[in-house]
């Protein structure tokens, strides 16, 4: 027994880019046994990103593969299907992000799937749903991260007023689809403990961001307007100090008038009071412009530390270098080294979950391209090295015939 959560879960890992590979990356992170099933040209990220050397190794492959074991199996090769069903048949998920209607085409839908192992439960993520599960209209679309987060109408909650929508520059279609397929998956697993049936699992990633933007869709609800782009909340900022930005959670009249207080003295708290019921026009008009005016001679840490003394939540603007250094970040162990072949070694985000009883998983670099196809099929499907060799030599499989000699 190991303190890794999903100790002895087996994941079969079909997708590519981003939104799948941050669902299995989790996965792994936490002790789940990640074979990803690669096509003879790879996940496309292997070749996108910085590149570390002149054929093209891409350094975003770093990003959503570290912990897994990579297989590579031709399917558009009838032995290479038979390969595919038969990890099936030993795993208990099965990871997927085609474009719908893909794995239908070559005769491996959730239906096959499930008559070979009726336990298995496939996690389907696309930009609007599985056609076979809860059909859309735009079921057959193809979709990345930016056009779930436009047509889910994050985009254009992003920017100032009156300006215009702007993109959220993380991704945030493809990891919280990542994460709710993660959430997904472990509801079906609970289920699976009771039933002992499997699922089909129809993620859309711009459901995802319809869910994301519930406070605009309720608003426009209540209200029938569309919340005011950027501003129309309690939070305020950024705002910029003398050495960076700031903001601040001035969430109820108790906390704006402390503000005010703080920023502008009694005068600032009584003007705050003739505003009564009309708070957004009194924070965007005389609020905000009078907190900036107190920031300009202040640092981000002084501000903070003046702002967080009067009982408002407030915190710095940081870059990407003082997040990786942040005493926050190091005390939570949230930077882990990783390292690739032709790339070298890089800091990575690490998985947020924390546990009292539980361990993350030390950290391995994303596998090379086929590195463990040999491995996986001789040790979990018992595929005599002669087997191995067959499937080397027709091209269903691809991956080092010496290692499959060394196991004779």
């Amino acid at each position: 027994m190991t303190n890794l959560l999903l100790d002895g879960l087996v994941v079969l890992d079909l997708s590519r880019y981003a939104s799948g590979p941050s669902a299995t990356q989790l996965l792994a992170d936490h002790g789940a046994r990640v074979i990803k099933l690669e096509p003879p040209t790879g996940d496309p990220f292997r070749s996108e990103g910085p590149a570390g050397t002149p054929d093209g190794v891409g350094g975003y492959f770093l990003r959503f593969n570290r912990n897994k074991e990579s297989v590579v199996c031709d399917l558009t090769a009838s032995e290479g299907i038979g390969v595919l069903l038969d990890l099936v048949r030993k795993v208990d998920v099965v990871v997927e992000n085609f474009k719908p209607g893909f794995l239908s085409s070559r005769g491996i839908a959730y239906e096959q799937l499930s008559e070979v192992n009726p336990r298995l439960i496939l996690a389907s993520i696309s930009g609007f749903g599985s056609e076979d599960v809860l059909p859309s209209p735009d079921s057959g679309r193809a979709a990345f991260a930016v056009i779930a987060e436009a047509e889910g109408g994050i985009i254009n909650r992003i920017g100032e007023p009156g300006c215009r929508p702007h993109w959220s520059g993380v991704s945030l279609g493809d990891l919280n689809a990542g994460t709710m397929t993660v959430v997904a998956i472990l509801m079906a697993l609970f289920r699976r403990e009771k039933t002992g049936v499997g699922d089909h699992i129809d993620l859309a990633m711009t459901d995802v961001m319809i869910a994301l933007n519930e406070r605009a869709i309720l608003m426009t609800s209540l209200t029938g307007r569309e919340p005011e782009r950027g501003q129309a909340s309690s939070m305020v900022g950024p705002l910029p100090s003398a050495d960076g930005y700031v903001v601040a959670g001035v969430v109820g009249r108790k906390r704006w008038a402390a503000v005010c207080d703080l920023v502008g003295g009694p005068d600032l708290v009584a003007s705050l009071e003739t505003w009564r019921g009309e708070w957004m026009d009194f924070k965007t008009n005389i609020g905000v412009p009078r907190i900036e005016s107190w920031l300009a001679d202040r640092t981000s840490e002084e501000a903070v530390g003046m702002l967080e003394a009067i009982g408002v939540p407030s915190g710095i603007v940081k870059n990407a270098s003082q997040v990786i250094s942040s005493p926050h970040a190091l005390a939570r162990h949230m930077m882990v080294d990783v390292e690739y072949p032709g790339v070298g070694k890089c800091v990575a985000a690490a998985s947020p979950i924390v546990t009292l009883r539980s361990d993350r998983v030390a950290a391995t670099g994303p596998p090379l391209l086929g590195e463990h196809t040999v491995s996986v099929l001789s040790e979990l499907l018992d595929y005599s090295p002669s087997h191995v060799d067959e499937l080397l030599h027709s091209g269903a499989i691809v991956g080092d015939s010496a290692s499959s000699a060394g196991l004779e």
